[in-house]
């Protein structure tokens, strides 16, 4: 399985102890890399880091992912906080979310419709491979 990740870390690592904006520690890539992009422009903005934002590709094992319909709807809802949350409390390797509505940041950036899957366990990650850099605009 492909999926992308956006952010503006050369030394991109995955980090099994790193927290979430939830709290827990979790990795969130996208199958669109066009919302893949507009998080590596956002996470650009708020650190200005040389160079620009960058899109990783994601490569993961062959691992069961519970999947969830989300219909389009937000991830900036609290039952989308809190199916994540639930899901890492009973210990899966991870949530695939179909047709979610994201965007790093509602007032700058047109939602974007994408599955999203969230990887509790980074042991699944099968390789890490830098697709994209410089990214200072969309």
């Amino acid at each position: 399985m492909v999926f992308y990740h956006g952010n503006c870390q050369t030394d991109f690592e995955i980090d099994p102890l790193k927290r979430s904006r939830y709290g827990f520690p979790a990795l969130f890539l996208t199958t669109s890399i066009d919302l893949a992009r507009q998080y590596a422009l956002w996470h650009y903005r708020q650190t200005w880091a040389n160079g620009g934002g960058l899109v990783y590709q994601i490569k993961l094992e062959k691992v069961w992912f519970d999947v969830c319909e989300w219909g389009g709807c937000s991830s900036y809802t609290p039952d989308f906080r809190n199916k994540i949350q639930a899901w890492q409390k009973i210990g899966h390797a991870g949530l695939w979310i179909q047709n979610v509505s994201d965007t790093p940041q509602k007032k700058v950036y047109a939602p974007l419709l994408s599955d999203i899957l969230v990887v509790y366990n980074v042991a699944n990650i099968k390789s890490i491979t830098l697709l994209e850099s410089g990214i200072t605009r969309l």
